[in-house]
């Protein structure tokens, strides 16, 4: 606006100010500009008009063309050129080869259809919107990693990444989708958003397109994992058997747990089966498991019928939820008119609804491989939770699952979650049917240890770990509950997508609350001024308190926690419920093999537990090296750090399997320690970049993903000064 009046744009800011809120309010008072959500205008298609009639001028700097010289400025910001009238025979020789013009002028135009695909819908769905974009039906099909498993779409010519992917793994596979047919040339297009780690690879593409990517492993000793199999196999051989009595493929949940009734359904058959074929099975089973497991035959066909038991348990406490709540629902229709009257037939018509779609749509192998986990699922989840949809029928075609760890932020109450063209807002804890449990917790900023009780006075007021006052976002005392699943309100209306959606509230950072037990710690023999403490099942912790850090509202009786002005409320299923409120965080607790690292004996000492930046960088680059030397994927091990003890500030180093139950890796580091403080010092004294600065990190030695919102605390050069000394004198210099 200052370019085209001829001002100044810092010594006239006044003018030119008032001069674009005078547009602008003339646009709206108009009607040109249309509120179409709080903050949120738009222009009506009614009110554009697209011409180019009159004479076209050209820009002398940047070439842009117009026919709107204003002033005769270049309306290219920053360009700063002047515009001069074309002639006909410039026009013509300008658009000879123009790709746009010819666009407009000489194709027709085809409409533009663009589909979902994540694992957030049902399978039958994704597979027709794959199958209607290999048809052509669908132009544009927007797909989450669940593309990256092998997917053939044919002739795909283009893929479009809106971020750059974590690794060079997933690059591969994403942009691996096209050109797959000799036919044409195809094109993997990535969008790097403004973050360190895509603005990183912006700058240094090859580092994505060309890096290493690691052979993938498994943990054949991983017990939990080992018994999923097991069960898998035996209801394979259970359903083939005469006493299953089950015919067909598509078994759901009704024909294997209730039908003909529950006492005579095929789950119900399942022990007896057990025990008369408990000979033939023990030779087969003994081949699956691998001995390192600790696992034995009988152990887990005692494991087998007791979790289908507990799998068995969970599903009758969802189903009487429902049951409860559509009870509700006739309650309320018996004094109801008018509109009460079809808010409480809509009430009833959604339990129902959620009734059948989990007896009789809802299919056994997709049941026991989420909430139970009785099977093998995709990525091995420990622990899932689902977003129920309550409006209409939609949920059928959605299947909305997360980890817990992930799902107290996505699917927080207030978070929008976008799937398969629509907004859906979660609204409320979903109880299934139980109380809601309400335990406290704090977190010690200066020794980041976690305390947790099931009352408020049994948390003193100083850390009785290292004696100090907690400061912090989460350093006050606050209850918290471990979300069994989220719900949406069935008086909320689901909208269609927005250009824009609210960002999830971030979680805290993983802490260790269940580690080795002291008299468990042993000294290396290699290093004895290094001692470790292993628990194959320890528990780790994380939070989540709410959109910056306001916590979550939420109703004791019936999970709801939209904030909403002191009162009574409406139940997520429809009925006024008067339940009180608290304020509470929600929780992620998980069990994994966990590795404490204390350097006690090392001279010199490492720093205090305090020196944040020392710590996370030496975890960073321990973690890493451990990583080349099991030669394993980067997100496969993770870690922390906290204070030892009581009355300690020293600190020590947590290692922890991210995958559930443990794969294994952990328990190797100490026999591998020797080779992994070598190449821990190699990562950070001798960085392969030459760009890199000691008193910072790259990728090629600390950064990752996951750490881009720590780059500025991770520092090179105080772990290799003090690994440098405590390994000169330990095992020789490294070089």
């Amino acid at each position: 606006m200052a370019r085209f009046l001829g001002l100044d744009k810092l010594g006239s800011g006044e003018r030119v100010s008032t001069c674009l809120q005078e547009i602008w309010d003339s646009l709206r008072d108009l009607r040109i500009l249309q509120q179409v959500y709080p903050n949120e205008f738009q222009i009506s298609s009614e009110r554009l008009l697209v011409s180019t009639s009159g004479a076209w001028f050209i820009c002398s700097r940047c070439g842009m063309m117009t026919v709107h010289p204003v002033r005769e400025a270049c309306v290219v910001a920053g360009c700063g050129g002047r515009l001069s009238r074309m002639t006909t025979s410039e026009l013509r020789d300008r658009l000879a080869d123009h790709h746009w013009y010819s666009r407009y002028t000489q194709t027709d135009a085809f409409p533009v259809e663009v589909r979902e695909h994540t694992a957030q819908l049902t399978n039958e769905l994704g597979a027709n919107y794959q199958r209607e974009f290999m048809q052509g039906n669908v132009n544009v099909l927007s797909s989450s990693t669940t593309f990256e498993m092998g997917v053939d779409v044919g002739q795909l010519k283009a893929v479009f990444l809106r971020n750059v992917p974590p690794t060079p793994a997933n690059y591969t596979q994403r942009a691996g989708r096209a050109g797959r047919r000799r036919e044409g040339t195809a094109f993997a297009f990535t969008y790097a958003r403004s973050t360190p780690h895509d603005q990183t690879h912006f700058f240094r593409p090859a580092d994505i397109v060309q890096g290493e990517v690691p052979v993938p492993k498994i943990n054949l000793a991983n017990r939990k994992l080992t018994q999923r199999h097991i069960n898998s196999y035996l209801l394979g051989q259970f359903l083939r058997s005469p006493e299953a009595g089950i015919a067909g493929d598509q078994i759901t949940i009704a024909l294997f747990f209730f039908e003909p009734t529950p006492d005579q359904a095929p789950a119900s058959r399942f022990g007896a089966w057990l025990q008369v074929q408990r000979d033939s099975l023990i030779l087969p089973i003994s081949r699956i498991i691998n001995p390192e497991s600790g696992l034995d035959a009988d152990t887990s066909l005692r494991q087998s019928l007791a979790e289908l038991d507990s799998a068995r348990s969970m599903l009758m406490d969802r189903l009487d939820a429902y049951q409860r709540q559509k009870q509700e629902g006739e309650a309320q229709l018996a004094n109801a008119q008018g509109r009460e009257r079809y808010a409480a037939l809509r009430n009833i018509d959604s339990a129902d609804r959620l009734i059948a779609q989990l007896r009789n749509k809802e299919r056994l192998i997709d049941y026991l491989s989420s909430d139970p986990h009785w099977l093998p699922g995709y990525a091995f989840p420990q622990d899932v939770v689902k977003l129920l949809v309550r409006q209409d029928n939609r949920s059928e075609s959605l299947r909305l699952e997360r980890d817990l760890e992930y799902g107290i932020a996505e699917y927080a109450p207030g978070a929008e979650v976008i799937a398969n063209g629509w907004t859906l807002v979660s609204g409320a804890i979903d109880l299934q049917n139980r109380e809601l449990d309400v335990r406290f917790y704090r977190v010690c900023s200066a020794c980041n240890r976690v305390e947790r009780a099931n009352q408020l006075a049994d948390i003193p007021r100083q850390c009785p770990t290292c004696g100090t006052l907690p400061t912090g976002q989460r350093a006050r005392t606050m209850k918290y509950i471990v979300p069994r699943g989220f719900t949406t309100l069935i008086d909320d209306p689901i909208e269609d997508v927005r250009l824009f959606r609210l960002k999830a509230p971030p979680n805290s950072e993983v802490f260790l609350v269940e580690g080795s037990e002291p008299n468990r710690f042993q000294q290396h023999p290699e290093f004895p001024g290094i001692t470790l403490g292993y628990r194959p099942d320890g528990q780790l912790f994380r939070a989540n308190s709410g959109p910056k850090g306001g916590h979550f509202s939420i109703c004791r009786i019936c999970g709801y926690a939209k904030r909403t002005p002191a009162g009574s409320h409406r139940k997520p299923w429809g009925p006024d419920c008067n339940g009180g409120r608290i304020i509470a965080d929600l929780v992620c607790e998980f069990r994994t093999d966990t590795l404490q690292i204390r350097f006690d004996g090392l001279r010199p000492a490492p720093p205090p537990v305090g020196d944040r930046s020392f710590w996370l960088s030496l975890q960073t680059a321990l973690i890493a090296a451990v990583t080349d030397v099991l030669v394993i994927p980067r997100r496969d091990l993770d870690g922390t750090y906290r204070s030892q003890g009581e009355g300690s500030s020293a600190a020590e180093l947590v290692i922890y399997d991210r995958v559930p139950g443990g794969a294994g890796y952990v328990a190797r580091i100490q026999q591998e320690l020797p080779g992994i403080l070598d190449r821990t010092l190699r990562r950070v004294r001798n960085c392969p970049n030459p760009s890199c600065v000691l008193a910072g990190s790259c990728y090629a030695c600390l950064r990752t993903y996951g750490n881009q919102f720590s780059w500025d605390e991770l520092r090179r050069d105080r772990v290799s000064q003090w690994l440098e000394s405590v390994l000169g004198r330990s095992v020789g210099a490294v070089v």
